[in-house]
């Protein structure tokens, strides 16, 4: 059976499979859910979980969460059911992405 996640504020959602990480379901949809370091260590991936149910399978978190604040490691986090969560870094679809870059030279060609 799959699970839906569905991204709180935005049209967003995708599916995720048993024993998939919230993250890597999100990557399989091109939904960029930031992590680094894919054990929760980083807290790169801490995001908001508004409802549903998860575990973190064979992963025990050795950070602190606020879980009565609905705080949530969504890498590790595999849904047990559908789930609506958030993350500070996650845009709405129609929200522009801003990417900043040099330019080194300009040539003009005839």
């Amino acid at each position: 059976m799959t699970f839906k996640i569905k991204i709180r504020g935005t049209n967003q959602e995708f599916t995720c499979e048993p024993g998939e990480t919230v993250v890597d379901a999100g990557q399989n949809a091109n939904i960029d859910i930031p992590f680094s370091c894919h054990s929760g260590i980083c807290q790169t991936c801490k995001g908001h979980v508004y409802s549903g149910d998860y575990t973190y399978g064979d992963i025990e978190p050795i950070v602190e969460l606020d879980e009565s604040q609905g705080e949530i490691l969504l890498c590790c986090a595999q849904p047990k059911s559908d789930m609506i969560i958030d993350h500070p870094d996650l845009l709405a679809p129609e929200a522009p992405k801003t990417q900043h870059a040099t330019l080194n030279i300009i040539e003009k060609k005839n």
